[in-house]
């Protein structure tokens, strides 16, 4: 019988992490910390923390699911992002956080 949950997996970051970029000076995304959440329409919600280097990963029943990033912080600004968890397989979901700098 085959698995009736699937994985979701992503990494979380946040930019732009400098007011201005230079040439030979880059300001890559940095990763976030904090925990991510899946919550399916009737209310099941399941929770994964943020590792050092940014990656999650979160074994749901399949599934669709609004993922959501809490970072205890106003800061970065994290949008809600949508997923389709299917039994048996990983669904990739990377999120871009907003640091405010301008």
């Amino acid at each position: 019988m085959p698995p009736a949950s699937g994985i979701i997996v992503g990494t979380v970051t946040a930019d732009p992490t400098c007011p201005v970029e230079q040439a030979g000076h880059p300001c890559p995304p940095r990763p976030v910390s904090g925990v991510v959440s899946a919550r399916r329409t009737d209310g099941t919600t399941l929770t994964a923390a943020i590792s050092k280097r940014g990656t999650y990963r979160i074994t749901v029943p399949a599934g669709t699911y609004t993922l959501n990033v809490s970072t205890g912080a106003l800061l970065p600004r994290c949008p809600p992002a949508m997923v389709s968890a299917s039994a048996g397989a990983t669904a990739l979901v990377d999120i871009s956080c907003d640091t405010g700098i301008r």
